[in-house]
């Protein structure tokens, strides 16, 4: 880490505007992104952007903010919520960041790959309920979980309770005992409650939701992952506001939109006209642009 500091310290700017943005960043903030990013500029050759500077900050605040609430119980920091073209460099610093992190807490993932692990983890959910509800274990435990709430086998009861995120209610009655699945609970608060164990930070790249059932369920589960403590790092091409634009029943999204925004610091690269995808293409000088 020290012979990292040094390397980077070392560094010195050359030529261009792009170089002076990096020189400038580094003499103004110090170390942690900042400097990962002026390394970039001036010993790797790519190009700053004024936008993607501006966007730093709030990462570097993040950045920060982590390390400190590693150190004891505090409220979890704001977010970041990049949005811009295609081309302006979001995943680029979101990856910049997650690289950077000093927390094994975290975890960096595609949208879509997401979205299908949350859909894996509802079916599996499922076919636990149902088990629960219809499995041979369940009837042999039922005599002693009625006993030990009170009831007795030999006349009609009723008792009901919370049995792995199931409300039930069990009854007997001519020494019988029965199951039911009384509200059908929702699985999303106990997804919610796994994902942020493992990963306090999930940085997700390319938020878009154009699917009606992912619409309905990240309705719940986002407000779910924050009430849990989540920190969001996400990418997208559009802001909070805009997703899910004209969906089928788009009030019931407004849910998610709400806490994203309450839970996130929303930074824009709209303003940035430069797609540095293409221009990376279309360049022959083997200069390098960021990203994302």
């Amino acid at each position: 880490m020290i012979a990292r500091t040094l390397r980077r310290a070392a560094v010195t700017c050359r030529g261009s505007n792009s170089s002076n943005l990096g020189c400038q960043a580094r003499s103004v903030h110090g170390g942690g992104l900042y400097a990962a990013y002026d390394e970039l500029v001036s010993v790797k050759g790519f190009v700053a952007d004024e936008y993607q500077l501006s966007a730093l900050k709030s990462l570097q605040r993040l950045d920060e903010e982590v390390m400190c609430l590693q150190r004891g119980p505090k409220s979890p920091p704001l977010g970041v919520y990049l949005h811009g073209g295609v081309g302006s460099g979001k995943t680029m610093l979101m990856n910049l960041f997650y690289d950077e992190c000093r927390t094994v807490s975290k975890s960096r993932v595609h949208f879509s790959k997401f979205m299908l692990d949350i859909h894996a983890r509802m079916l599996v959910k499922q076919r636990q309920r149902e088990e629960a509800i219809k499995g041979g274990w369940l009837k042999r435990v039922l005599p002693k979980i009625h006993d030990d709430i009170g009831g007795t086998a030999d006349s009609s009861s009723e008792k009901t309770l919370n049995l792995f995120g199931v409300k039930m209610v069990i009854s007997s009655g001519s020494g019988s005992y029965n199951a039911i699945d009384e509200d059908n609970e929702d699985p999303l608060p106990v997804i919610a409650k796994e994902i942020v164990s493992k990963s306090r930070v999930l940085c997700l790249d390319e938020f878009e939701v154009t699917d009606v059932a992912d619409a309905f369920i990240l309705a719940r589960l986002v407000p779910a992952l924050f009430d849990e403590g989540l920190v969001l790092v996400a990418t997208s091409n559009r802001g909070p506001g805009r997703l899910y634009s004209d969906g089928l029943n788009r009030q019931v999204f407004l849910k998610a939109i709400e806490a994203i925004e309450r839970g996130c610091d929303v930074v824009s690269l709209e303003e940035s006209t430069t797609d540095y995808r293409g221009r990376k293409a279309r360049s022959d000088e083997g200069r390098r642009y960021m990203v994302g």
